[in-house]
């Protein structure tokens, strides 16, 4: 997911590129949720590294949809949603 204008951080009603369009099945109208992937941590009991589980950020309407890439909008975020997250069906 990228942005306009070289920003890092979106929010409500903001508008975004995803790198999915006609060829994946995407069309105008698709409702998509928008996801933070897990990061790791430390046990502090075994000292072992864990995965978290992806958060789910938001969700975004699809309004425009090209062969390779789709326009967004976003229409709910729950947290901050930066370029690096992505999507998928809710």
């Amino acid at each position: 997911m990228t942005v306009e204008k070289g920003l890092h951080q979106v929010g409500n009603l903001d508008v975004v590129v995803i790198n999915r369009g006609e060829r994946e099945g995407i069309a105008p109208g698709t409702v998509m949720a928008i996801y933070k992937r897990g990061g790791k941590i430390r046990d502090r009991v075994t000292g072992e590294s864990v995965l978290l589980p992806d958060e789910r950020a938001g969700v975004l309407m699809v309004f425009r949809v090209f062969d390779k890439v789709s326009l967004g909008l976003v229409l709910e975020a729950y947290r901050g949603i930066s370029v690096s997250d992505y999507v998928q069906n809710p």
